[in-house]
């Protein structure tokens, strides 16, 4: 801002700052509004380490102690294309037409440490109201940029603020631009709506809106309203009611990480799993990567039967006893069922129906017994291959 200022031109922070300030919240970046051109901007800034991917668009990317401040010119966004960015801007010399073009009032407040707040559209009203209101005609603001919507819903869980009716009405008018949306933006923006501290209220009033881009959800369950903000253990109550099988097609189409696809994936499938006893756990842990306090906690949410004390003290005893659940505890590995006979696929199978056994309690997890057992098998599976073969 210094830089900007003794060159002799205009500059305020603008945006989540100044509203996350005003609510006391916790600040994670700086957004700079300045009267400054992008040629003007770079000028100045030649000396720093710069961004310059926004710059057609005014903004300029500038590196301080290992922090990027973006520094955008006040511009008029013109006529939008694809329901998401501007076919082109216009830059000005005006901060209020710069306001005037932003989402929502809460953010269209700009900041400067000597002349403080400048609010030219009713947003600290809305602030103190706990209110999300548009700049101007919603139905248009969300012609323009269709994320708009779903940032409007995220605003609210986040806030816990109310979205004020012709808000309200306009994001269900047009709710059906959001398959415009990148699936990429989308989930972005439903992963931070899954965290929030007011999401589950958010998302069982605004499921029409989500069923746009996720219409295999037919209604929310209320185990959601009991789930802590963990988003895979949200998306996995929200998929919970889908058939299995389109379960990671959905995942993957909204472009989650391996891992929330992997978790959710396995707080579904621990839905039909009995957890009643020390055996059924253990064949819990041996299926399953996902923490067993988080399955648990899910499975709690859909059956008030499971005795979370118990098989929490259970868990622990296990752990502490050093049972045997997964195959790398067993005291025979793939080297012995090589040298029994076994290959390829057939040593993680034979393995795997050692592994059973042993959580079954049918066999101790000693080498002797489980070498003997392995011997066993190998002898009837190829007694049953020399049959097939005639």
């Amino acid at each position: 801002m210094h830089v900007l200022e003794q060159a002799g031109y205009e500059v305020y922070i603008v945006g989540g700052a100044v509203r996350d300030f005003l609510c006391g919240r916790p600040i994670h970046d700086y957004d700079l509004t300045t009267s400054a051109s992008p040629a003007e901007m770079q000028e100045l800034f030649h000396a720093y380490q710069t961004n310059t991917q926004g710059l057609k668009h005014g903004t300029l990317g500038v590196i301080l102690q290992g922090r990027k401040t973006e520094i955008t010119t006040y511009r008029q966004d013109n006529s939008y294309t694809d329901h998401r960015h501007p076919g082109n801007v216009t830059f000005t010399r005006s901060v209020q037409e710069d306001c005037a073009r932003r989402d929502f009032t809460i953010n269209a407040m700009v900041y400067h440490p000597d002349t403080g707040i400048r609010d030219f559209f009713g947003g600290m009203q809305d602030l103190d109201s706990r209110i999300i209101r548009t700049v101007g005609d919603p139905v248009q603001r969300f012609e323009e940029d269709a994320l708009r919507i779903m940032r409007a819903i995220r605003f609210s869980s986040e806030l816990g603020f109310t979205i004020e009716p012709a808000t309200d009405a306009a994001i269900f008018r047009k709710k059906e631009d959001l398959r415009y949306i990148a699936a990429e933006r989308l989930q972005e923006e439903l992963i931070r709506i899954l965290k929030a501290p007011y999401g589950t209220e958010v998302i069982f009033r605004y499921l029409p809106v989500l069923q746009v881009f996720l219409p295999e959800i037919a209604s929310v369950p209320e185990a959601l309203r009991t789930l802590p903000a963990v988003p895979e253990m949200k998306m996995a109550a929200l998929l919970s009611a889908v058939p299995e099988s389109s379960v990671h097609g959905i995942l993957t189409r909204m472009k989650f990480s391996r891992e929330f696809c992997i978790h959710t994936e396995e707080m579904i499938q621990s839905l039909d799993i009995p957890l009643k006893n020390r055996k059924d756990l253990k064949h819990m842990l041996n299926r399953m990567r996902t923490p067993f306090g988080d399955l648990l906690t899910f499975k709690s949410a859909f059956d008030s039967s499971i005795q979370k004390s118990r098989m929490l003290s259970i868990y622990g005893d296990i752990q502490n006893m050093g049972d045997c659940y997964r195959l790398k505890d067993l005291k025979i590995n793939g080297e012995d069922m090589i040298r029994i006979g076994f290959r390829n696929q057939e040593i993680g199978k034979a393995l795997q129906t050692i592994l059973e056994q042993v959580i079954e309690g049918k066999l101790p997890n000693e080498k002797t017994s489980l070498t003997a057992y392995a011997e066993d098998l190998f002898q009837s599976a190829d007694t049953e291959n020399t049959y097939n073969s005639f």
